[in-house]
């Protein structure tokens, strides 16, 4: 990273708090996870087949970073199914919190069938877990059109003992002591 004086007189000055700048810069990619040490470390990226283009799922790896000069790949999950999530562009609609052990975005594929879902994953030491796989529908079953091409507007909350699954045309609530069972759903419309 670049020595740059004017963050650092808005740092000195109080206009730029340091959270502020280090999520400024984490958002950029200016600094990566592995420069802060922060450990474990999760990335994705889209699979690809090399002949043809096509992107075939999406990946999601662990890395061991204990040793920042030598980042290792510890487990990783494909997502087949899927190849588009707005969560390998814009880091604010992922649910990520390491005390909770969640991890949680919408995915979506296109072609000849066309779906959308909010995955909600733990890490058991080992390998990912599945803890919710809910496809994104409309009353009747069928993919939600209205969103389905925009996942983005999707986002998974929690409050104590429920998870939500929030857009801005339904809730739907899971109860967490219960294996997310679902609880309610709730449309605008």
């Amino acid at each position: 990273m670049d020595y740059d004086d004017a963050p650092v007189n808005k740092l000195k000055n109080g206009s730029l708090s340091p959270r502020d700048f280090l999520m400024k810069k984490i958002y950029n990619i200016e600094i990566t996870p592995a420069q802060l040490a922060l450990e474990p470390c999760i990335g994705s990226c889209v699979v690809t087949d090399e002949k043809t283009g096509e992107h075939t799922g999406i990946k999601i790896t662990m890395f061991d970073i204990s040793d920042p000069s030598s980042l290792k790949e510890t487990n990783s999950l494909v997502l087949k199914d899927y190849n588009y999530s707005e969560a390998l562009y814009n880091y604010k609609c992922v649910l990520a919190d390491a005390d909770e052990n969640l991890l949680g975005f919408a995915l979506q594929s296109y072609g000849d069938e066309e779906s959308a879902a909010y995955l909600l994953l733990s890490w058991n030491g080992e390998k990912f877990e599945t803890l919710l796989s809910q496809s994104l529908t409309d009353k009747a079953g069928n993919p939600d059109q209205s969103k389905a091409a925009d996942t983005s507007a999707y986002r998974g909350i929690y409050a104590g003992d429920m998870f939500y699954i929030v857009s801005t045309e339904k809730i739907i609530s899971y109860d967490r002591t219960q294996e997310y069972c679902m609880q309610k759903s709730i449309d605008f419309k």
